[in-house]
């Protein structure tokens, strides 16, 4: 994974901060309306996007199981993994030497925002309501909120969170464990 663009959370102002996320937010709805990529692929694809993110193919391809909460099984929120898949992608470990405290914190902290804001986590309770109250019979405003929640966690998880760098530091980590998993 490279980045096209730098990002330094701990340099970012509040507002560039929720500016980035509300684009994540914008694209990861448009990529359902304009190109049928459901919950988990757009907000992977819309939060690496604007993070400037070059995501490998295996990345992108592994999302693709997740939508419907589980390929129709109406489990656990597609667009909520979507948002989990990245912070993790970011924060996570490759060796079982390597602490899990920072993506295990994130991850909690995005589900627990995800939740208070969409008033659920469930796929099923979800797609019934916002598919009945939306304009267009889809779960945009679920999209929406995952990917713009998940910029968000990860611009400000430094602070949130002790034990992580922030994302500047989270993609050289994150390259330095793609280098020790190849050997």
């Amino acid at each position: 994974m490279r980045m096209r663009q730098g990002i330094v959370a701990r340099e970012m102002t509040e507002e560039q901060i929720r500016a980035l996320a509300d684009e994540a937010g914008k694209q990861a709805d448009r990529r359902l309306r304009e190109t049928g990529f459901h919950c988990s692929e757009s907000v992977v694809r819309a939060v690496g996007d604007v993070l400037g993110l070059e995501l490998p193919r295996e990345v992108l391809m592994i999302t693709t199981g997740f939508r419907g909460g589980g390929s129709g099984y109406f489990g656990q929120c597609g667009a909520m993994s979507g948002g989990m898949m990245t912070i993790n992608l970011l924060f996570g470990r490759v060796r079982s030497e390597e602490s899990n405290v920072c993506a295990g914190e994130l991850t909690k902290l995005y589900c627990q925002r995800f939740e208070r804001a969409m008033g659920d986590t469930n796929c099923h309770i979800l797609r019934d309501h916002y598919h009945i109250t939306s304009d267009n019979d889809s779960c945009g405003t679920v999209y929406y909120t995952g990917a713009k929640l998940a910029v968000e966690v990860i611009l400000t998880g430094h602070r949130d969170c002790a034990n992580c760098g922030g994302f500047d530091g989270a993609v050289g980590r994150w390259a330095e464990s793609e280098a020790l998993a190849s050997r």
